[in-house]
């Protein structure tokens, strides 16, 4: 392995394991992350099942059925019909031990900071497209064609991706290109 990728696999790692996060991404107590952000701890109680969730004061979201929790328009008019991941718990098992993904469909990560977000494609078995996304959903980047994994594969072999920005969607590999989806556009909440 090179320096520069040596350096980008450690710096992933630490993205993963939570070095350097902020705080945001750990609660345990909603009044902590009321004093550090702001918002009311109600607004803030993400893992509750509800009709209506707040990850953000300004982006409320109704709860669909599971697997199209989160209904979203690309920049080519196709509505993509999206699973959530708001809690550490969800962040961490993605699309893992995914077999297949039907067109339209994949998983938005919400989080409540702009940071650098590390993602890597362990027990991750079919190959995605992972886009950066900043709060108002606009695209930051855009990494095409993450390849898969085999399973058991060791660590050391594992893709990763990390970018700065606040929310990261995950779709089919390929898709993003159809979709219209490149630095500056934007995606609606329906």
């Amino acid at each position: 392995m090179n320096v520069p990728g040596f350096v980008f696999f450690i710096l992933c790692i630490l993205c993963m394991t939570g070095c350097g996060q902020s705080n945001g991404d750990h609660y345990e107590d909603n009044s902590v992350m009321e004093k550090n952000t702001g918002l009311p701890s109600e607004d803030l109680n993400i893992s509750a099942v509800s009709e209506k969730i707040s990850v953000d004061k300004n982006i409320n979201m109704k709860v669909r059925k599971k697997g199209c929790q989160v209904k979203m328009k690309t920049p080519s008019g196709d509505i993509l019909c999206l699973e959530k991941a708001v809690t550490p718990e969800e962040r961490r098992k993605g699309l893992m031990f995914r077999k297949s993904l039907p067109a339209n469909h994949g998983m938005l990560f919400l989080f409540n900071d702009d940071s650098v977000k590390g993602f890597w494609m362990k027990n991750t078995f079919l190959p995605l497209d992972i886009v950066f996304l900043d709060e108002n959903f606009v695209v930051l980047k855009v990494f095409s064609d993450v390849p898969s994994v085999q399973e058991g594969a060791p660590d050391s072999e594992i893709p990763s991706v990390a970018y700065w920005g606040r929310n990261v969607l995950e779709i089919p590999a390929g898709s993003s290109e159809s979709y219209g989806l490149s630095f500056g556009k934007k995606l609606i909440i329906l």
